[in-house]
């Protein structure tokens, strides 16, 4: 009978192991220095500042040209609202990790993770394309709201 009883208690703690929620490691204040990764320093703050004054300019009505893309999985609430409105909202300052990526034909592609606060929150993955030859120009920016890492 021992034995039943140990074994009723090890399912019992698997099943409630398993069903303690798994919520992603959020980087503490002291951690979001940005990662850098084949960009300077110079470099994340001119792209940021790219990104704010887009930003600013889109606020005031600027007729910009960039292509703007926001999204993440249908369930998830911030895909009901429109890509400009999470653009416009998005805060830019202080990006966790920002990423050189391969180049483009006419463009260099960079990407910027993000984890907004609060403890449920997921993370922003926003990919950035500047025209090479026009590096003040934004072509593209798209945000997609998703798990992060491993999942």
């Amino acid at each position: 009978m021992a034995g039943l009883s140990s074994l009723l208690f090890i399912g019992l703690l698997a099943v409630g192991v398993a069903s303690v929620p798994v919520v992603a490691q959020q980087p503490s204040p002291a951690q979001v220095a940005s990662f850098l990764d084949g960009l300077t320093q110079i470099e994340r703050d001119t792209l940021i500042g790219k990104l704010q004054m887009a930003q600013s300019q889109l606020r005031s009505r600027a007729k910009l040209t960039f292509e703007l893309v926001s999204g993440g999985p249908a369930f998830y609430d911030v895909t009901a609202i429109s890509p400009r409105r999470a653009f416009i909202e998005m805060s830019f300052d202080k990006p966790y990790s920002i990423k050189r990526e391969a180049d483009g034909v006419d463009r260099q592609n960079y990407e910027l993770i993000y984890f907004p606060p609060g403890a449920n929150s997921l993370m922003w993955k926003v990919r950035v394309a500047v025209a090479k030859f026009e590096p003040e120009d934004l072509q593209r920016v798209e945000l997609i709201y998703t798990a992060p890492p491993p999942f």
